[in-house]
């Protein structure tokens, strides 16, 4: 009996445990259809999203739901139908945004506008187009980053300013100033005769001889 009752508290314990997990997912996937992307159908105008497409992770209306049933893809409701953690899982990561990106990846205005909600033949050949001819796709890894050449093609323009093109050039570096020439001391002025010197000179001179006496006479 003992076995028995703890087996039996053990069961409990693991489906209350199972019932709070499935009660969170499934809050996070009311969450996740409420996301703006998520609130219209990914395949046609029309506002409906109470239907998923687990093959492509979108969110989808009532209309679009019977023609993806028609092509054999897995289709849920959100309010009728038990979703298991990992649909809900990958339905986070997905989306209509992240489908966009990928199965309307080459999608040009060329191409037109999604169909309305009630053209259902026009439904069906846009979802046979998207899907099965994958006639816009491109891979996950090219729609996550688009390289440069996806935006401006193989040869980019060249910035043209004033007429013709420029090439950036390094700015060259200013020239250091010319060295100045080392600064020549005043020549001393010339030497002016002074009064005193004259004077002392005058005297300082040898005395001039006498005159010789004359001959006598004879």
């Amino acid at each position: 009996r003992v076995r028995r009752t703890q087996s039996a508290f053990f069961l409990r314990g693991m489906a209350g445990a199972a019932r709070k997990i499935e009660e969170k997912y499934q809050k996070l996937l009311k969450e996740i259809q409420k996301r703006p992307e998520n609130r219209s159908c990914a395949d046609c105008t029309g506002r409906g999203n109470q239907y998923v497409v687990l093959n492509f992770n979108t969110f989808i209306c009532t209309t679009c739901s019977g023609v993806h049933r028609e092509m054999q893809h897995r289709i849920k409701g959100v309010n009728m139908s038990t979703f298991s953690t990992d649909e809900i899982k990958q339905l986070e990561k997905g989306g209509n945004g992240v489908a966009k990106s990928i199965w309307l990846g080459r999608w040009a205005a060329s191409d037109g506008e999604p169909p309305n909600e009630g053209e259902i033949e026009k439904i069906r050949n846009y979802i046979k187009d998207k899907y099965v001819q994958k006639r816009w796709y491109i891979a996950p890894s090219e729609a996550e980053v688009q390289p440069v050449s996806a935006v401006l093609g193989n040869n980019p323009p060249k910035l043209v300013v004033g007429g013709e093109t420029r090439v950036p050039q390094p700015t060259p570096a200013p020239a250091p100033p010319p060295a100045q020439p080392p600064a020549q001391a005043p020549a001393p002025p010339p030497a002016q005769p002074s009064f005193a010197a004259d004077f002392g000179e005058a005297f300082s001179a040898p005395a001039p001889a006498p005159p010789a006496p004359a001959p006598a006479p004879a």
